[in-house]
């Protein structure tokens, strides 16, 4: 997990576990604010490496940013965090759209069982962002752990269609067994990606 997150995005490990925490293996039953506590005890010495580790950076940079162009106001970051939720899509904004709409749709016909984990995983996608949108500017390994969160939203989504098939008074013509439309979905992702990358690799190739 840290290979993925990198060395920016590392500071947002103990949230990540906290989240974990919280939504999987905290008692439910516990009171909110018991349960975010309980979350924050459990991962307390992640919590105090990344603060030696953050003091250990400010002491080798001097405080200084290097080659990184942060962002310098609100509005600045806001747009920063705004544009990493399609830069999961190699930058295409409607295809991003589509499919949080369908994530969200999706979420409704998740069975409850899966709930926890789809909200662990929207945590994760969103908390792993966090580190980068400080920083002008986009580079691939920005995206890599937040990718995993929305891979298991994806999953659980395409489950969740290919177990609830139409109801029978609904079927008529347009009727068609649940695996279809996720095969579909796979199918269409994993052309939609392959090509994307092949487009990105040529690109750097020819940037050299």
């Amino acid at each position: 997990m840290l290979s993925l997150l990198s060395y920016e995005g590392s500071v947002a490990f103990p949230f990540i576990l906290a989240a974990l925490e919280f939504f999987l293996f905290a008692k439910t039953g516990r009171h909110f604010g018991r349960r975010v506590w309980a979350s924050i005890v459990r991962i307390r010495w992640y919590g105090i490496v990344l603060l030696a580790y953050l003091a250990w950076w400010a002491v080798i940079f001097h405080g200084e940013t290097g080659s990184y162009d942060p962002a310098r106001s609100l509005s600045g970051v806001l747009h920063n965090y705004y544009t990493l939720f399609y830069q999961l899509f190699h930058g295409n904004s409607r295809l991003a759209g589509i499919i949080y709409f369908g994530l969200s749709i999706g979420l409704f016909r998740m069975a409850r069982e899966t709930w926890s984990l789809a909200a662990f995983s929207t945590a994760f996608m969103l908390i792993a962002f966090i580190p980068f949108m400080l920083n002008n500017g986009f580079a691939s390994r920005f995206g890599y752990a937040s990718a995993v969160g929305y891979g298991i939203l994806l999953a659980l989504m395409i489950h969740a269609v290919q177990v609830s098939p139409i109801p029978r008074q609904r079927r008529g013509i347009f009727f068609m067994p649940g695996y279809v439309p996720s095969m579909l979905i796979f199918i269409g992702l994993a052309v939609y990606y392959g090509t994307a990358l092949h487009s990105r690799i040529a690109d750097w190739r020819t940037a050299g």
